[in-house]
This record gives structure tokens, sequence and C-alpha cells, in this order.
């Protein structure tokens, strides 16, 4: 087991730089100058010149590819256009709330699609069965960034039921330990901003959660569906596999006469 793991490990190492490499080349090719989308159209010469040398633009290619990697490593992204600051802090500091978000977006697909998958498989051909069986081919062919605007616009703009962006409203206050919110408003024991939080969080789970939730009901309703099948003789009524394995038997029979008067002619 270790060394499978080791193996799989190792082969990442190729794939990582393959697409490090992709990435670099998409950048090189890019059209514009770094260098003046950083300082501005009015940058001076001078300045616009010690930009490409702090940047190593005036390096070969191979050579600002080293220095990618390097940078890479280190998580030196660079800095931001518009704050100024490290990217890699703008990252740790948003990167818990994508995690809160893709989590609260996995329970709440994984509790819905599989308990209608459940309802589903053990109805089969109700009224139940095809009402989600509808649903579940609208929500494959709904974009989730369209989904997201409809969810919006009914529920914040209109009805005014959730918030239309941020994690917390400006009149909430909360004392901030991990970053998570939801998890922060526990530790502290602050109600308010818990549900604060979870309304903030409410539609865009709803948005992120739809694909996966289509998978699960997918996923349960087919197994829970041919375990059923698979099984039903057993539980079946004996007239039931009368009339299943009768004709076979009769079959059978008749197939031996038909050969046992060709062998006699």
């Amino acid at each position: 087991m270790t060394g499978f793991i080791v193996r799989r490990i190792l082969a990442v190492i190729p794939t990582l730089l393959g697409v490090t490499v992709v990435i670099f080349l998409m950048l090189s090719i890019t059209p514009g100058d770094p260098a003046e989308l950083l300082l501005g159209e009015r940058a001076t010469p001078e300045s616009l010149d010690a930009m490409r040398e702090y940047l190593g633009l005036k390096e070969p290619l191979y050579v600002q590819y080293g220095l990618f990697l390097k940078r890479v490593v280190k998580f030196d992204l660079g800095e931001t256009i518009w704050t100024r600051d490290k990217v890699s802090k703008e990252i740790m500091e948003r990167f818990p709330a994508t995690i809160e978000l893709a989590v609260a977006a996995m329970l709440l697909s994984s509790f819905f699609g599989i308990i209608l998958g459940l309802i589903s498989a053990t109805r089969q051909y109700s009224w139940f069965d095809y009402i989600s069986m509808v649903g579940s081919l609208i929500g494959v062919s709904m974009p989730v960034f369209w989904l997201a605007l409809v969810l919006m616009l009914i529920f914040s703009l209109n009805l005014g039921w959730f918030p239309m962006s941020g994690r917390l409203g400006v009149d909430t206050e909360l004392t901030v330990i991990t970053n998570f919110y939801l998890l922060d408003s526990i530790l502290t024991g602050n109600r308010e901003a818990f549900w604060d939080a979870l309304r903030h969080l409410a539609l865009p789970a709803i948005a992120l959660s739809r694909w996966v939730s289509v998978n699960a009901w997918t996923t349960c309703r087919v197994n829970c569906r041919a375990d059923s099948n698979s099984a039903w003789p057993l539980r079946a009524p004996s007239s039931t596999i009368q009339k299943l394995y009768l004709p076979t038997s009769r079959q059978a029979r008749s197939t031996r006469r038909r050969r046992k008067r060709s062998w006699l002619c």
C-alpha cells in the first residue's frame, strides 16, 4: 500500500510540470505588456524598463520559466493589480470561504440527492418519480451561473429573503478566529452571526449543489432499482414464480420430445 501511494505521488510530478508549462506559455503569448498593465498608460519609459527588469521580462524564455517555477515553489505568485498585496495573502484570506461554500454545497446535494433517489427508486413510475426525473433533466441542462442569477433575482431582489452578496451583513459583528465564519460564530457563541452567515451561504450553496445533487439522485435511483430487480424473484409470490419458470420447463420438455422423435426416425 505504501509503495502504491509513493508511485501515485511521483506520477503527479510530471503532470504538475506539464500544467506549469502550459500556464507559462499561455501567459507568455497573451498580448499586452505586463509592465504597462501594472504601472498604467502614463508610466515613463524609465519606470517601464525598471518594471520589466524587476519582473525578469528581459531574460530568455527558459530563464523566465525557471524564475516562474522558483516563485511557484515559494508560493510567491506576485502582487495583485488593485490592492498591491501578495496574491498568496489574498488566496489565504478567501480560501476558507471557498472551502465553507464547497462543504455546504456537498452536504446539501448529498442529503437531498440520496433522499430523493431512494424515494424515486421505491416508488418506480409514480408521479414523484416522473417529477424528480423532469427536475433532474432541468437541473442538468441549467448552467450554474444562470441559476445563481435567477435565485438572486427571485429570492434576493423580489422577495428579499436572502442577501445578494458577501459573507456577513454590515451591522453584524463577529470575532474572526479561523476565517470560517460559521465555525467562528459557533466557537464564539454568536447566534446572530451564525444565522447571518448561513443566510449569506444559502443561495450560493443551492446553486453550486445542483450538479452534484442530480448525480447523487441518479446514482442512488439506478443502483437501488438494480438491486431490487435482481432480488425480486426471491420475494415474489409462488404464483408469480410459477408463471415465470413454467413456460421455460414446458419448452424444455417439448424440445426433448422433438429430439427423441428425430432420433427414432
